[in-house]
């Protein structure tokens, strides 16, 4: 037997072969560089970024306003208004504002006042407050005073002070007494 060449069918090569041929280089697809999409989200992206540096550049000029500005300074002492005091001297309270005199009223401590006002010995509470452009409130609570302690009845040198609410007296050379005010002695021994 003769060997016969390999023939292929006709039939099986047309069936396995696609009916639409494809091209065989791949076709350059042509988009644009900037979309429509593209265009929207970089015009939002900028109109974000303007907003953010209007709003920074508002605070800034706000900051520097308060800050530095000679319409917030505090630069007299008639800018302190001090209600509520009947013992304490207002140079007293005005004392305590000493240091901040020629700062703006904005960058005044205000809680380290209230607490230096509250070492007074007459002022039982305080309260310290900015009122735009450049005035503080002061509102002081001063403590009630029940008697005067004037020592023993022989003249020994013995407590001086006011007696007050809450068992606490005021003493020292700074303490002035009100009038009026009973005067507690103690017994001779």
């Amino acid at each position: 037997m003769a060997a016969e060449p390999e023939t292929y069918n006709p039939d099986l090569l047309a069936e396995e072969e696609p009916k639409y041929l494809r091209r065989q280089k791949p076709l350059e697809i042509r988009r644009r560089k900037l979309g429509r999409r593209t265009w929207k989200f970089y015009g939002s992206l900028l109109l974000a970024a303007l907003a953010l540096a209007a709003g920074g550049w508002a605070v800034y000029g706000t900051w520097e306003f308060f800050a530095y500005s000679p319409r917030v300074i505090l630069a007299r002492p008639d800018q302190i208004v001090v209600t509520g005091n009947h013992f304490v001297s207002r140079q007293a309270v005005l004392e305590k504002f000493k240091g901040d005199r020629g700062r703006s009223v904005v960058r005044v401590p205000l809680g380290e006042r209230r607490r230096a006002l509250e070492e007074i010995p007459w002022v039982e509470q305080a309260n310290v407050e900015r009122v735009l452009p450049n005035h503080i409130r002061v509102e002081l609570a001063e403590r009630t005073p029940i008697a005067h302690c004037a020592g023993s009845a022989d003249e020994r040198p013995g407590p001086r002070g006011l007696l007050r609410r809450h068992s606490r007296t005021a003493c020292g050379p700074g303490v002035s007494f009100p009038r009026g005010q009973r005067n507690l002695r103690e017994p001779a021994p």
